[in-house]
């Protein structure tokens, strides 16, 4: 399965690109994006079968960019958030 991942928070970003054994799960990372913006063109460009992203970014958020990728494609997504 091939993942996109979209967290603004670099240093989270970082660490859910290279601390999952993402080949051990039967996966492969194809992309990494800063916001919602960026996620939504890779999403596009990447088509993934899995978004794992983050709710609050700039530009767009994560719920909104999944609802513009459901339109054209159709893909699994995990949403983190640490707001309550």
């Amino acid at each position: 399965m091939k993942v996109l991942i979209v967290e603004d928070e670099e240093i989270i970003r970082k660490g859910l690109e290279f601390a999952v054994d993402w080949l051990e799960l039967g996966c492969i990372v194809t992309g990494a994006a800063r916001d919602g913006a960026e996620g939504l063109e890779m999403i596009k460009k990447e088509r993934p079968d899995v978004v794992l992203t983050d709710i609050r970014m700039p530009k767009i958020s994560g719920l909104q960019m999944i609802e513009e990728g459901l339109k054209e494609y159709g893909f699994y997504s995990i949403v983190l958030t640490s707001y309550s």
